[in-house]
């Protein structure tokens, strides 16, 4: 029986490496965040958190929803969560970036 949750958080590191072999959030993104979409029931919430500098937030929300509704289950509605004031990005370009990402409540 496959367990489904209201709350699924995904935090990766920006880089790691594995035994199954080596995760960069650049690239890989989409195949951490599938399961966690899958993962969560209708009506649920995926906390998604993107380290990366270079990933474009807007790019990013883009490539959470394809994701999402690639896998047969669209989001609802994604709410950027902005960082911090004490969190402070010199270009304005903040390498944090959150998102609460509802599942639609099929």
């Amino acid at each position: 029986r496959q367990r489904a949750f209201d709350v699924v958080v995904l935090d990766p590191p920006t880089w790691t490496k594995t035994a199954a072999g080596a995760v960069d959030l650049v690239r890989d993104y989409q195949s951490l965040f599938k399961p966690c979409v899958l993962a969560t029931r209708p009506g649920g919430t995926v906390l998604a958190v993107n380290h990366v500098a270079s990933v474009e937030l807007d790019e990013w929300v883009d490539s959470l929803e394809r994701c999402a509704k690639k896998a047969g289950r669209p989001l609802e509605d994604v709410t950027v969560l902005p960082p911090e004031q004490d969190y402070p990005s010199p270009d304005g370009k903040h390498p944090l970036k959150m998102a609460l990402a509802r599942v639609a409540a099929g």
